[in-house]
C-alpha cells in the first residue's frame, strides 16, 4: 500500500521486486492501478501457423540483387489466434505450443526472424504486454528484468525511458541480483556449441573442473575460448540458418548469435578491445537482444583483489561433481548508483522489513549516507502472537553438527507431533539437513509424518513451486520442509501456525565469496544472518490477527543473539524466549 501510493503520488514510477509470487500479490491487491510485465517466457505465442514466403532461388545466387519479401495478409485462426491471452478458452490451449521466448520469431534467421516480428507486430502477446505496461505511469517489474532495460535506458528507444521515482520492494535482496548480473560462468554448458572449435575435446571438458586462480581462469577464456568462438563465427559466415520452425532445438543463426554475444561478453570481462556494434536505430522490437556486456567493478583485467572463483557443482545421483567455475566480483558497490538505481532521475524508495544496520546496507550498494534517509516503522503485530523459543537443541556450526544433527532431528520429530493437526514450515538450513530428516523419518517408519512433509531437497524452481502449491491447497495438515523457505512466502493464517529452524541460517563459509566477505567486511556477514532471520520468521505472522510460534533448536542462535542484538528491531527483541533442552 505504501509503495502504491508514493508510486501514484509522483505519478510516473517504476516499482520492482525480486520475485514472480511478489509481482503476482501486487497484481491482485492493485491491479487497477498498476501494470504488471514479467519476462518473455511467460507469455503464449498465439501463432498456429509458421509457413513464410520462399525466398526466390535467383536470389539465393545473387544476394546484390535481393527481391522484397511478398506482403501476406494474416489471418485470425489460421496464422494466430485472436484471443486474450488472460483468458485463453480452454479449447485453444492445445494449440499454443510456444511462449514468447522460444517462439520461432526469436529462432529464425535474421531475415525470417524481422519479417516475422513485422508480422506478428501488432497482436503480439509480449510486445504489446511490454507497451502498455512502459505507457503506464506505475510500471511494475522484476529485478531482473529493471536491471536489463536500464541498461538499454542509453538508446533511443521512444517508450523506454526513466522516471521520477524508482520502488524496489524487498529491497534488501539488490544486492544479490547485482552479484548475479556481475557474475561469469565457465563451464561447458555456458560454452554450448563451441566444443568442436577447441584444440582438443579435453581443454573444452577443462570448463567444467575447478580453476586455481583468477588469472588461470582469465587464460583459459583467453588462450581457447575466443578462438574458439572466432572459429565458430568465421564458418557461419553468411549462413541464413536452419528453416525448421517446428524444432525447438538451437539453430546455426541463433548458434551464431548466441556465440557472438559470448564473444563479446568474454572481451568485456578481460578487458580487452571488440568492435561496437550498437545501431541507435535497431528495431524496437529487437532490443531486448541488445549485447549486454558483463557488467564488471574494475576497469581491465579482473585480478584475485577484484574477483572471487566460487566452484559450482551439479547432483549426479547422491554424489555431487564439479559443473563449473563462476568468477565474481568481491564488490558491486558502484554498481547501485550505475545500474540499481539509474532508472531513476530523482528518487528511489528502497522498502525492506530488513534494513537493519543502515551503514552496513549503504556501504554494501554504494550510496552516499548524506543522500539517504532511514525510516523505521515499528511492529504493529502484538509480540505475544510471534513468540520466538530459542530451545539450545545443541550446535549445528560446520565442527560440530554430525554430533548435534541426530538431536536436532529427534526435537524436530517432536515438535511435529506436538502440532500434528496443524500446518507449517521447517528451515533446514541447507539441503544436507533437509535429506537427512526425510531419511530419518524413511526409516524409522515415520510413515504418518514423511507424508505430512513436503521437502524440496535439491535447488529445483518448479518442484519447489509444485510444494508450496500443494500446501496451500490441501486440506491437510502439511509443512514445508527446505532451505529455500526463508522469502517471498504469505503462509497467513492456518497456512502456518508454527515453525522450525533447525540450523540457522548462516550464510555459507563454504562458499568462497561469502568466507572472503566475512574476513573483510565482517559487519555484511553478521547483516546478512540477521537478515535471514528476520525474513524467515516473517513467513507465517502476515497481520496484526495472525499467529504462530518460531522453534530455534541450534544453539547458534543464543551465541548469535548475544553478539549482534544491537542491528535487531526492537518488535524482535519483545518476542525472544530461552528454553534448555536435555
Amino acid at each position: 500500500m505504501l509503495a502504491i501510493t508514493v508510486g501514484r503520488y509522483f505519478k510516473n514510477a517504476y516499482l520492482a521486486t525480486p520475485q514472480k509470487m511478489l509481482q503476482d500479490q501486487y497484481s491482485a491487491d492493485f491491479k487497477e492501478l498498476i501494470y504488471e510485465l514479467k519476462g518473455r517466457g511467460t507469455y503464449p505465442c498465439l501463432r498456429t501457423n509458421f509457413t513464410m514466403p520462399k525466398k526466390p532461388e535467383e536470389d539465393k545466387k545473387n544476394k546484390k540483387n535481393k527481391k522484397e519479401e511478398p506482403e501476406r495478409v494474416l489471418v485470425a485462426g489460421v496464422d494466430y489466434l485472436d484471443v486474450d491471452f488472460k483468458n485463453i478458452p480452454e479449447e485453444y490451449l492445445s494449440l499454443i505450443q510456444y511462449n514468447c521466448a522460444n517462439a520461432p520469431c526469436n529462432r529464425g534467421s535474421a531475415r525470417k526472424k524481422k519479417l516475422m516480428q513485422t508480422e506478428c507486430g501488432d497482436f503480439c502477446v509480449y510486445l504489446n504486454e511490454r507497451a502498455n505496461a512502459f505507457a503506464h505511469d506505475l510500471t511494475l517489474m522484476n529485478f531482473s528484468n529493471l536491471l536489463l532495460f536500464t541498461r538499454l535506458m542509453h538508446l533511443p528507444i521512444p517508450w523506454l525511458g526513466k522516471r521520477p521515482l524508482l520502488i524496489l520492494d524487498e529491497a534488501h535482496l539488490i544486492e544479490d541480483h547485482l552479484y548475479e548480473w556481475a557474475s561469469f560462468m565457465v563451464s561447458t554448458r555456458a560454452l554450448k556449441g563451441l566444443e568442436m572449435y577447441f584444440d582438443s575435446p579435453q581443454e573444452f571438458l577443462r570448463s567444467d573442473l575447478p580453476f586455481s586462480s583468477v588469472a588461470e581462469i582469465c587464460t583459459y577464456l583467453e588462450n581457447h575460448v575466443i578462438p574458439a568462438c572466432k572459429g565458430l563465427l568465421k564458418m557461419q559466415k553468411g549462413g541464413e540458418g536452419n528453416d525448421d520452425f517446428e524444432s525447438l532445438t538451437e539453430t546455426s543463426s541463433e548458434r551464431k548469435r548466441r556465440i557472438q554475444a559470448l564473444y563479446e561478453k568474454v572481451c568485456g570481462f578481460l578487458g580487452l578491445e571488440k568492435e561496437k556494434k550498437d545501431d541507435p536505430q535497431k528495431d524496437v522490437a529487437d532490443v531486448e537482444d541488445t549485447p549486454v556486456d558483463v557488467a564488471i567493478t574494475t576497469s581491465g583485467r579482473p585480478t584475485e583483489q577484484t574477483h572471487v572463483l566460487v566452484p559450482k557443482t551439479r547432483l549426479d545421483g547422491n554424489s555431487e561433481i564439479p559443473s563449473g567455475t563462476k568468477v565474481v566480483p568481491f564488490d558491486v558497490s558502484s554498481l547501485g548508483p550505475t545500474l540499481a538505481f539509474a532508472s531513476s532521475t530523482d528518487k528511489v524508495l528502497l522498502m525492506s522489513a530488513t534494513i537493519l544496520d543502515v551503514d552496513t546496507y549503504t556501504k554494501s550498494l554504494g550510496i552516499k549516507p548524506e543522500e539517504a534517509t532511514f525510516i523505521r516503522v515499528p511492529s504493529t503485530f502484538p509480540a505475544k502472537n510471534r513468540p520466538i523459543i530459542g530451545m539450545q537443541v545443541g550446535f549445528m556450526s560446520y565442527a560440530k553438527i554430525q554430533a548435534t544433527l541426530p538431536k536436532v532431528i529427534e526435537q524436530t520429530v517432536n515438535l511435529l507431533e506436538k502440532h500434528s493437526d496443524q500446518k507449517g514450515i521447517i528451515h533446514t538450513g541447507n539441503f544436507t539437513v533437509c535429506r537427512s530428516l526425510e531419511k530419518y523419518l524413511k526409516e524409522n517408519g515415520l510413515q504418518h509424518l514423511r507424508e505430512r512433509c513436503l521437502f524440496a531437497v535439491a535447488e529445483n524452481a518448479k518442484q519447489k513451486a509444485e510444494i508450496i502449491r500443494r500446501h496451500t491447497e490441501s486440506d491437510e495438515p502439511t509443512v514445508l520442509v527446505g532451505p529455500g523457505f526463508l522469502e517471498g512466502l504469505d503462509l497467513k493464517d492456518d497456512l502456518a501456525r508454527f515453525q522450525i529452524v533447525m540450523k540457522m541460517p548462516y550464510p555459507s563459509l563454504g562458499d568462497p565469496l561469502i568466507k572472503r566477505k566475512s574476513t573483510e567486511f565482517p559487519e555484511w556477514y553478521q547483516l546478512r544472518t540477521a537478515l535471514s532471520f528476520i525474513q524467515l520468521t516473517g513467513r507465517p505472522v502476515r497481520s496484526a490477527t495472525d499467529w504462530a510460534v518460531t522453534y530455534v533448536l541450534d544453539s547458534c542462535w543464543r551465541s548469535f543473539w548475544e553478539k549482534a542484538k544491537h542491528i535487531f528491531p526492537e518488535h524482535l527483541h519483545q518476542s525472544i524466549e530461552w528454553v534448555k533442552v536435555y
